[in-house]
């Protein structure tokens, strides 16, 4: 026994120097283990953080993908509210000056408007819509464009309420045709009885032909603005601006 303890206290002794070795090993192996699992965590932090620029991006072009379809879908309805109100301009514009060079010009102004044929199809703006034309900041387009749903309905509606009254006006009034142009002769008493009506649709005549040139000159401008707007802001690239 005593020859063994002599044997391990010497510092020569085999044991001693195999410890230093299993010492050196044991820390390169925790120190192995720490590096690599702060690789590992930074691996894995760098593709995490990958993932959300990746979805961030997607969420973005996603984002502006919707922007573009509102804008186109606004820029349509736009189109249509200024041909419509193009088209109710004009037609006022025409009975006036076909009645003036056939030699009419004399006639009341409820004698000389037609009414339109085919009655136009109203617009309405979405929210959705007009939620992205807000979002571009230009305030002034803005508050000018977000009633011309409106204004282009109600007038519709005025075209086919003075359809409706001079149909109705017409009906009472007999009348003895050369062509397209009729006359009209009326006892007193009857002719009182109509000339209320008659006043009722000229004033309502001469108001729709002022508003009608009011309201297509505005969308025209409108219809410029928005459309320069959508193509600087959202890339849309199209032009509809009337020539």
């Amino acid at each position: 026994m005593e020859e063994i303890l002599e044997k391990l206290s010497d510092p020569e002794h085999p044991l001693w120097s195999f410890l230093p070795e299993m010492t050196n090993e044991f820390w390169a192996a925790i120190t192995g283990a720490i590096v690599g699992s702060v690789i590992g965590g930074l691996i894995t932090f760098g593709i995490q953080r990958m993932s959300l620029k990746a979805a961030e991006n997607e969420r973005v072009d996603t984002a502006k993908d919707r922007q573009r379809s509102l804008g186109y879908s606004l820029l349509f309805k736009m189109v249509r509210i200024y041909s419509g109100l193009a088209t109710m301009h004009n037609h006022v514009e025409e009975c006036f000056t076909r009645a003036r060079e056939q030699g009419h010009g004399h006639l009341e102004p409820w004698a000389v408007l037609l009414p339109i044929a085919n009655p136009l199809d109203k617009v309405h703006f979405a929210n959705e819509e007009m939620a992205m034309l807000l979002s571009l900041k230009d305030n002034n387009l803005f508050n000018d464009l977000v009633a011309l749903d409106s204004v282009h309905n109600s007038t519709i509606g005025l075209f086919r309420m003075y359809g409706a009254e001079r149909g109705a006006l017409l009906e009472k009034l007999p009348a003895n045709m050369t062509g397209l142009v009729g006359r009209i002769s009326l006892p007193e008493d009857q002719a009182q009885h109509v000339q209320p009506k008659m006043a009722e649709l000229n004033a309502l005549v001469t108001d729709t032909r002022k508003r009608c040139k009011k309201d297509y000159d505005k969308s025209l401008d409108v219809l410029n603005r928005l459309n320069n707007l959508l193509n600087q802001k959202l890339e849309l690239g199209v032009s509809v601006v009337p020539r």
